[in-house]
C-alpha cells in the first residue's frame, strides 16, 4: 500500500514539475514573441506581411491559453503574491511591444527624435492600424485654439478661413512634425468622431510631450495597468481566483492592441469596469458617475444604462444625463458637425461584420430589391432590443449578475454590430476576467483573422473568415452555456 501510495506522489511530483517546467517556456516565448512584433515585424499588406503577423499572435494566443491553463492547475499558487507575479509578466509583455512600428528599429535617436516631437520615427500603421495619428492630431488642434469637431484634418490642411484669420498656422505648424502627422490620418475629409471626455484626454496627453507616440502609448500602458489593478480588487470583493486577472493581464489581442497600436479603448473599459465595480459595492452614485464617463468616452455603454435603470433613483438618473450633456455643450460650438463622423460610421462603416453580413446574404437571397444593408441594421437593432430589454428585466440573483448581464448586452452588441474592429473587444474583456467565460476569450483570439483584410488591400471580407470568427464564438458560447442542459436532457 505504501509504495503505491509512494508512486502516486512520485508520478504527481512528475507531472506537477513537467507542467511548471512547461509553463516557464510558454511564458519565456511569449515575452520572445512580443519582443519580436515590438523590435521587428513590421505592417507590410500582402501575403508574406499579414501571415507573419498572424503567425506570431496565433502563436502568442497558443501560450496565452496553455499559460491559463497551467494557472488554473496549480492549486498551490492561489497564494498573495500571485497578482503580483500576473501583473509583473503582463508589463514586461506591454513594454516589450511598446516600440512597434519605429521605422528604422530601435535605436537611441529614434526615441530621442520621437519624445522630444521633432521628428516622426513610426510607419504610418502600425501593427496593421493607424488611429492614435487621429489621437495626437485631435490634442493639438485644441490647444492650437480649433474645435476638432468643427474642422476636419483635410479643412485645416487646404487652409480654411478660420485658420487664416485668427493666424493659427502658426501655432499648428510650429513643430514640422505635425504636417507629417496630419499627412497620416486617416479619413482626414470628416471631423473628429471621438466623444468629449476622449478630447480632454487627447489634449491633456498633448500638453507633456507633444507629438510623442512613444508617450502616447506608454500612458495608455499606465491606464490598463490600473485597470490590471482594479481587477485584482475586484476578483477579491468576489471571493474569485485571482489568477483569473491573467485572463485580461495576457491577452495577446489587449496587448497588441493597446501598447503596439496604441488604441483609446483601454479608457472606456476602466471606466466601465469602475462603473461595474462601484455598483456592485452599492455605490450607484459613484457608479454613475463613472458610467457617464465611460459614455463620454465612447458612446457603446449607453447600453448598460437600461440594465442599472432600476439600481439608481431620480437624482442620480438627472446627474448622470446631465453630466453627459455638460460634456458635449462644452463642444457646442460644432453645432449639427459634433455627431457628423459619428453618422458617417453608423451609416457607411462595415468592417469584420458577423450576424449582420448573414442578414444582409439572406436578405440579397430572398429580398434583391430591398437594400441589404438596411435589411441588417433593422434586424440587428430590434434584436439588441429584445436583448436589452430582457436583461433589464431579469432577476440578479448573485452578486456578479450586473457583470454577467453587462457583458451579454455589450458582447451582443459586438456580435449584431455591422464594424467589429478587434480593439472593440478590449471593453468586454475585463469582465471576461471576472466572469471566466471562455468563449469570449476565443471570440477574441479570433479577431486577429479580420487582419486578414490586409492581405488583398480591396477591403472585401471573405465569407470563410467571417464563418470562422463568429461561427466560432457561436458555437463556442452555445456549448459553454447550454452544454449542460443538453447533457440533461439527453440522459
Amino acid at each position: 500500500m505504501s509504495s503505491e501510495t509512494g508512486d502516486n506522489n512520485s508520478d504527481s511530483r512528475c507531472r506537477f514539475y513537467s507542467l511548471l517546467l512547461l509553463s516557464i517556456f510558454s511564458l519565456v516565448f511569449s515575452g520572445y514573441g512580443y519582443y519580436l512584433a515590438g523590435f521587428h515585424l513590421h505592417s507590410s499588406a500582402g501575403v508574406e506581411g499579414v501571415t507573419n503577423f498572424l503567425l506570431l499572435f496565433g502563436i502568442l494566443s497558443f501560450l496565452y491559453l496553455f499559460s491559463i491553463y497551467c494557472l488554473q492547475k496549480f492549486d498551490y499558487l492561489q497564494k498573495r503574491w500571485l497578482p503580483f507575479f500576473i501583473l509583473t509578466v503582463g508589463l514586461i509583455f506591454r513594454l516589450l511591444i511598446l516600440p512597434a512600428g519605429m521605422t528604422d528599429g530601435v535605436a537611441y535617436e529614434s526615441i530621442k527624435k520621437d519624445l522630444f516631437g521633432k521628428e516622426v520615427v513610426f510607419d504610418r500603421f502600425i501593427l496593421y492600424d493607424h488611429d492614435l495619428w487621429r489621437y495626437l492630431w485631435d490634442g493639438h488642434q485644441q490647444i492650437a485654439g480649433l474645435n476638432p469637431y468643427i474642422y476636419s484634418p483635410e479643412e485645416v490642411e487646404n487652409g480654411s478661413e478660420i485658420v487664416v484669420t485668427l493666424d493659427l498656422e502658426q501655432k499648428l505648424y510650429k513643430q514640422p512634425v505635425w504636417e507629417d502627422i496630419r499627412e497620416n490620418i486617416n479619413y482626414k475629409e470628416l471631423p473628429t468622431i471621438y466623444p468629449p471626455f476622449l478630447q480632454l484626454f487627447f489634449r491633456a496627453s498633448q500638453t507633456f510631450l507633444p507629438a510623442s507616440l512613444l508617450f502616447w502609448k506608454l500612458l495608455l500602458v499606465i491606464v490598463d495597468m490600473l485597470l490590471c489593478l482594479l481587477l485584482v480588487k475586484f476578483l477579491e470583493f468576489l471571493k474569485k481566483p485571482t489568477f483569473q486577472i491573467a485572463i485580461y493581464v495576457w491577452n495577446p489581442l489587449v496587448i497588441k492592441e493597446i501598447a503596439g497600436t496604441g488604441h483609446v479603448d483601454v479608457v472606456t473599459a476602466l471606466f466601465l469596469t469602475l462603473t461595474l465595480y462601484a455598483f456592485t459595492k452599492k455605490r450607484s452614485s459613484v457608479g454613475v458617475f463613472y458610467l457617464a464617463v465611460a459614455v463620454l468616452s465612447k458612446l457603446i455603454p449607453i447600453v448598460v444604462v437600461p440594465i442599472i435603470w432600476k439600481r439608481i433613483s431620480i437624482k442620480e438618473k438627472i446627474f448622470g444625463i446631465s453630466l453627459v450633456a455638460t460634456g458635449f455643450f462644452y463642444y457646442r460650438d460644432a453645432g449639427e458637425r459634433l455627431f457628423q463622423s459619428l453618422g458617417v460610421y453608423f451609416q457607411e462603416w462595415i468592417f469584420n461584420p458577423g450576424f449582420f453580413e448573414l442578414v444582409r446574404w439572406v436578405s440579397v437571397s430572398l429580398f434583391p430589391a430591398i437594400n441589404s444593408s438596411t435589411v441588417a441594421k433593422t434586424v440587428s437593432g430590434l434584436l439588441l432590443l429584445m436583448l436589452i430589454g430582457y436583461l433589464s428585466l431579469k432577476p440578479e440573483e448573485k452578486p456578479e449578475a450586473l457583470i454577467d448581464k453587462s457583458l451579454l448586452a455589450l458582447g451582443g452588441l459586438l456580435f449584431l454590430s455591422s464594424a467589429i474592429m478587434p480593439w472593440y473587444m478590449v471593453w468586454i474583456l475585463p469582465m471576461v476576467s471576472i466572469t471566466a467565460k471562455k468563449s469570449w476569450v476565443y471570440y477574441s483570439l479570433l479577431s486577429f483573422l479580420s487582419y486578414c483584410v490586409y492581405i488583398r488591400g480591396d477591403g472585401v471580407e471573405e465569407g470563410w473568415r467571417l464563418a470562422v470568427i463568429h461561427g466560432g464564438f457561436l458555437i463556442s458560447f452555445l456549448v459553454e452555456n447550454f452544454g449542460n442542459l443538453l447533457k440533461l436532457n439527453s440522459e
